[in-house]
């Protein structure tokens, strides 16, 4: 995730295609690292649904992160850099880091 949005965010500064190359590595890898987050916690219901509501903010920032680009692509800078002002993306990250954050917390907690 961190990639994606380092790779948006330079896009967006620069119009400068290279920066999308963090953000396509990035999106390409997160579905697969929480799939294997969700098959290393199969016997654990409480993390299991950690997974989910991981799912659900990563697509959501995503999804954030791809208006933006889309939205500098097509000419919309402004419109673009008001959804990154507007501070939902960064509240979306901070909710993805404190679950992760939780998980492994919880994980080293029930660990027989």
């Amino acid at each position: 995730m961190q990639s994606a949005e380092t790779g948006q965010r330079g896009y967006l500064l620069t119009n400068s295609q290279a920066y999308l190359i963090p953000y396509d590595r990035g999106t390409a890898a997160v579905g697969p690292a929480i799939d294997e987050l969700g098959k290393l916690v199969i016997d654990n219901p409480q993390q299991e649904q950690s997974v989910g509501r991981l799912r659900e903010l990563v697509k959501a920032k995503l999804d954030e992160l791809a208006a933006t680009i889309e939205d500098q692509k097509s000419g919309r800078t402004n419109k673009a850099i008001a959804t990154v002002k507007s501070g939902d993306g960064l509240h979306l990250m901070d909710a993805i880091r404190q679950l992760l954050g939780t998980m492994d917390e919880t994980a080293y907690i029930t660990k027989p």
